[in-house]
């Protein structure tokens, strides 16, 4: 299969020389690093040490065990392991004399691919190490594994994989999966998640292993070689045995972590390399804009397809993400979720509130609670848990992107775990752990004591005291139920104690009827109320036979949006078909957008293609229109002509917009240009907005017009529209657009040739691109007339030409054609096109040449763009010298190397490094690719506060040697095309019709999958490689040292609390 040729699907056993697995004592030399070495937090906070190398090396995931112990999942595994790689292992530490300090340190499981999350349920800890999903456990008591179980195998590479393991009240695992793709033997939710086809079975059988050194069936990871391809992410759970699998959630590129709060409602982050990182709330059926069937909008804002996000975007890279209510820290930091930021240095406190139905953000600005200090500690979040003293633990990553050993094969890589804690805390939570219960089993428990976990500070604690109560079943039902209806419980203590109450007794319909009962209490606040929904849905759907009680379906119309997207929810969840006409009558009056986001959803599920487009006609509401609408373009569902229809019948504006979206990105099934320029005349006649004729151009852009088609085009839309007085941004893109799609008749040769002097930029640009839709007649068209034109049209002009493949049809132009090339090459100070200027030369037939006063041009040219410092613009010279007999050499300097930078930097120019940095069409220009604060792009790393994070060696390495070190999600990939173009960049928008490339000058080309012939991965990165030759020594010099100065938030939106 296309994609996967470079996967290595193998069993391995990983080395481990030099690895001491034997508990170790010391305490860690903690003291020997100054203040400065650690994160800046807020007045009133205090961080620590709690460990680090070389007993930590790169941690990527930390978790709490039932004894208050952390465990860690680290070693060499990421980023780019080789079969014979050491495996990563997890190891405990301990702080045995609480001093805050770790002192002990034990390997409990080793082995494993990369190491991503852990989570604990009872005995057993759940690692996900792409591409496994692997249970470990102690048998015997002295905290070391002995069993491995294999749940799933072959669920994506190491990059963007599995990670956010999360035990839930309602007794699931929830995963949060990465877009890499997965094999076909996946299990079928992971592969329908991928878009990957086969045959396989749906799910696979779970395999026992010994530990990896056992002699008698051994654990062995599984390995594939890491690569960068990407499908679509999401979220999915299982239950505890891993069956039952399902996608809970879609729409992600790398959705890193997830969490829930006391209320069981999910929150996380989603990696993007160009749109900023995405603050979502996951629910059943959501689905966000990362390969969307048909329309990529990834911040999601208005775009009624998918789903908004819950908080500000921001272009780092969200990692560990944890909820926290301990009373350990001050009130303004109870409720609140923290994220971790790796490549920004940062951990977020999100202060969450409801806008509806929608769990967000109350700040459109980021509030930073830590961060790297003024001396750039090495603080780079991974992972961020609550530790059963309630403080925060922080996992942190060491300096370099990859494994490094020394010369024993030990590896050296730094890894930080840092404890923050509030100064003011009066260590309640740390006489948690020291309870006498604690030395008892979990089945001598008293009930009070069970519920007292059920507010702990570590989540393996919540789902160890619910488990047990479920264990003991009836005898509890009514200590729960006093407890629910008369205790002073905590809101996480009800949630926990309700969805335990929910997990006894299935079909015993007096627990269903103490749970309407509670929907019907408003007293206090909704929290009891939304639980009893969700558990009364959770309880029905256990029993294809049991239905949906009718009393939810009535909140279907409650006041409060978060209870009529319960119900919503929970009809959905259990399939009641038989509440699909209140769904409808709903959907005809919501106005909130994630109630109505789940009302098209689920009609989506519940009605039958030909029933939805029959009300697609017949409804009476616009609103149901459109949910209608929205569900069949997700599916594909409807074709280019029922389409065209809809709009010809339409009068919903919202209908309109989406319909004619939908045509301008698939257009599928639409063939007749005649349909969609009736439609685009009859829009203009009646004033009806620019976009959706926008949308109606690219519809048509895909379809071949002439003969009487393009006649209407042209006299009826485009003659009257491409001129105008004053500029407007929508109608020159339109005319330019519609230019394009005239420009395949050679009758369009004026319209064309006009376009080139156009005052309107985008006209202007279209007209150059669309000369070579016409092949040798643009060509020729354009050389009889260059010697009569010049200033701006000349440069249009030879643009125009440049984009021709003279190789294939070599030129001979005439003396005054080649005079007007030098000309325009002279007067020009733009590095690009004096390049494409001297190349058109360089391509001509030899004959050119024997013209003595073509030649002499040529010469007097060469001669003087040799001079040029620009290599690229040289060594076109020296090769048109050569061409026309007169060698010309360039004064050509070694290439900068690190060494030589960095002695530079002392005397560096800041000023002229910034000049460099946003030259538009410069030698650097890294504005085209990177951002600083507000300007710039985001197809590459954000530099907004490289001083602060990043060393002067990195950056200089970086810009000299991009392929050394790649970061995740910007290796190149290449696209080969069936016209034999053959496009190198990153692919940062992709639908199931079409993908956007962007090239390392930073232009964005769309590029429809049915033109695709291959597409496949490089080694290297996105970022040009030439940069040694192509700056001066003291230019890179002056780059990094404006680099430096940049210590600053990536824009406006980051705030620190006032201290």
């Amino acid at each position: 299969m296309r994609g996967w040729t470079i996967l290595v699907w193998t069993s391995i056993f990983f080395l481990t020389v030099g690895v001491d697995r034997s508990c170790s004592a010391q305490s860690f030399d903690v003291d020997d690093f100054s203040p400065s070495a650690l994160p800046a937090v807020p007045e009133g906070f205090e961080a620590t040490f709690f460990a680090l190398e070389p007993e930590v090396h790169n941690p990527a995931a930390i978790a709490f065990d039932a004894k208050g112990r952390l465990f860690v999942g680290h070693g060499p595994q990421f980023r780019h392991p080789k079969e014979d790689t050491r495996g990563d292992e997890v190891i405990i530490l301990e702080d045995t004399d609480g001093d805050g300090v770790a002192d002990s340190r034990k390997t409990f499981a080793h082995g494993f691919n990369s190491v991503q999350s852990l989570a604990w349920k009872g005995d057993d800890l759940w690692v996900a190490n792409a591409p496994d999903l692997t249970v470990v456990r102690d048998l015997d008591g002295d905290d070391v594994a002995d069993e491995y179980q294999l749940i799933f195998s072959g669920v994506g590479t190491l990059e963007h994989s599995l990670h956010g393991l999360n035990w839930a009240p309602d007794g699931n695992l929830y995963l949060s999966k990465g877009d890499t793709p997965v094999l076909p033997e996946a299990p079928k939710a992971f592969r329908e998640l991928a878009h990957v086809p086969s045959d396989y079975p749906d799910t696979q059988p779970t395999r026992v292993f010994n530990a990896p050194d056992s002699e008698e069936k051994p654990y062995r990871g599984t390995y594939i070689v890491p690569t960068d391809p990407h499908t679509e992410g999401g979220i999915l759970r299982c239950d505890e045995s891993g069956g039952n699998l399902e996608i809970f959630a879609r729409g992600m590129r790398n959705p890193y972590d997830i969490c829930f709060d006391e209320g069981f409602n999910w929150f996380g982050t989603d990696n993007d390399q160009d749109g900023g990182d995405r603050i979502m709330m996951p629910f059943y059926g959501a689905r966000y804009a990362h390969r969307h069937p048909w329309d990529y909008q990834w911040k999601g804002d208005d775009h009624l397809p998918t789903l908004p996000a819950s908080g500000p975007f921001f272009h780092g890279s969200g990692t560990g993400v944890s909820y926290y209510s301990s009373e350990e820290f001050p009130q303004d930091y109870r409720g609140v979720f923290f994220i971790g930021d790796w490549l920004l240095q940062k951990v977020y406190v999100i202060h969450p509130r409801w806008d509806g139905a929608l769990l967000k953000s109350n700040s459109d600005e980021l509030e930073v609670f830590a961060e790297s200090g003024p001396d750039r500690s090495l603080f780079r979040p991974t992972d961020v848990a609550v530790g059963p003293d309630g403080a925060l633990y922080v996992s942190s990553w060491g300096a370099t992107y990859g494994a490094e050993y020394d010369d024993s094969n030990r590896q050296i890589n730094a890894g930080r775990i840092f404890r923050i804690a509030s100064s003011d805390s009066n260590h309640a939570s740390g006489d948690k752990v020291e309870s006498p219960k604690r030395s008892k089993p979990l089945s001598e428990w008293t009930f009070d004591e069970l519920a007292e976990d059920l507010d702990g500070e570590v989540l393996v604690w919540r789902v160890n005291a619910q488990d047990e109560l479920v264990r003991r079943g009836e005898e509890v039902q009514e200590p729960i139920e006093t407890a629910l209806t008369s205790k002073d419980l905590t809101k996480g203590q009800k949630t926990w104690l309700a969805w335990a109450l929910g997990r006894i007794s299935p079909k015993d319909s007096e627990i269903d009827r103490f749970f309407l009962d509670l929907l019907k209490d408003r007293s206090a606040d909704e929290s009891l109320p939304i639980q009893s929904v969700r558990i009364l849905a959770f309880r029905s759907g256990s029993d294809e036979n049991d239905r949906l009680p009718e009393e939810i379906v009535g909140y279907l119309n409650d006041d409060s949006a978060r209870l009529r997207f319960e119900s919503v929810q929970a009809i959905w969840q259990t399939n009641s078909k038989e509440w699909t006409n209140p769904l409808i009558e709903r959907l005809a009056v919501e106005e909130d957008r994630i109630v109505y986001f789940s009302l098209w959803g689920v009609l989506r599920d519940f009605l039958p293609v030909e029933e939805r487009k029959e009300l697609l006609v017949t409804s009476s509401s616009g609103e149901v229109r459109l949910g209608i609408l929205l569900g069949l373009l997700e599916e594909g569902n409807l074709k280019g002509n029922e389409v065209v229809e809809i709009l010809d019948s339409e009068t919903d504006p919202q209908i309109q917009k989406w319909a004619s979206k939908w045509m301008a990105n698939v257009g599928q099934g639409l063939e007749d240009p005649k349909q969609v320029i009736d439609k685009i005349l009859d829009l203009n006649k009646r004033g009806i907005n620019y976009e959706l004729r926008m949308n109606l151009l690219a519809a048509l852009d895909r379809m071949e017009v002439h003969g009487e088609d393009w006649t209407k085009l042209d006299e009826k839309f485009y003659e009257g529209h491409k001129n105008g007085e004053i500029y407007v941004p929508e109608k020159s893109q339109e005319i330019a657009l519609c230019l394009k799609i005239l420009s395949r008749d050679e009758r369009a040769l004026p319209l064309l040739w006009d376009g080139l002097d156009h005052e309107w930029d985008p006209v202007r640009g279209a007209a150059i691109e669309s000369f070579r839709n016409l092949d040798e007649k643009g060509r020729e068209y354009l050389l009889a007339r260059l010697d009569s034109i010049e200033g701006d049209q000349l440069e249009a002009a030879i643009e125009a030409l440049s984009l021709f493949d003279l190789k294939k049809s070599p030129w001979t132009p005439n003396d005054k054609q080649v005079a007007a090339i030098v000309q325009a090459c002279n007067n020009s100070t733009h590095p690009i096109f004096r390049q494409e200027a001297l190349r058109l030369l360089t391509l001509v037939d030899s004959q050119t040449w024997v013209n003595p006063s073509a030649k002499s041009f040529a010469v007097e040219l060469a001669k003087q763009t040799v001079l040029d410092p620009d290599p690229r613009i040289y060594t076109l010279a020296e090769e048109l010298g050569q061409l026309v007999g007169e060698e010309v050499h360039a004064v050509r300097r070694d290439p900068a190397t690190s060494e030589v930078v960095l002695s530079l930097l002392g005397n560096a120019d800041a000023s002229q490094g910034k000049m460099l940095f946003y030259q538009q069409g410069g030698r650097a220009a890294c504005f085209q690719c990177h951002r600083v604060g507000v300007e710039g792009k985001n197809f590459a790393p954000d530099l907004s506060d490289a001083g602060g994070r990043l060393d002067p060696k990195t950056l200089v390495q970086s810009i000299l040697e991009p392929n050394a070190v790649i970061t995740e999600g910007y290796r190149a990939q290449m696209v080969e095309t069936l016209d034999g173009d053959l496009l190198t960049g990153v692919i940062v928008k992709e639908t199931d019709s079409s993908l956007e490339v962007v090239q390392s000058d930073g232009e964005a080309i769309r590029v429809n999958k049915a033109d695709i012939v291959e597409k496949r991965n490089l080694d290297t990165s996105i970022m040009p490689s030439n940069f040694a030759t192509l700056l001066t020594p003291e230019e890179v010099a002056d780059i990094v040292a404006w680099l430096m100065s940049q210590t600053g938030p990536t824009d406006d939106r980051f705030v620190k609390k006032a201290e």
